[in-house]
């Protein structure tokens, strides 16, 4: 899924693996992050 915002920008979301996640500076290793078909862990 692509989605653009009224400026234009484009964002990629995949719903399918969506999780709330706190905004911070950095990703906790015990965070779950996981993408099919590419290198996302």
């Amino acid at each position: 899924n692509i989605l653009r915002d009224d400026s234009g920008h484009l964002k990629v979301a995949d719903f399918g693996l969506s999780k709330i996640l706190k905004v911070t500076n950095s990703v906790k290793p015990e965070e779950t992050l996981t993408c099919q078909e590419t290198s996302c862990k």
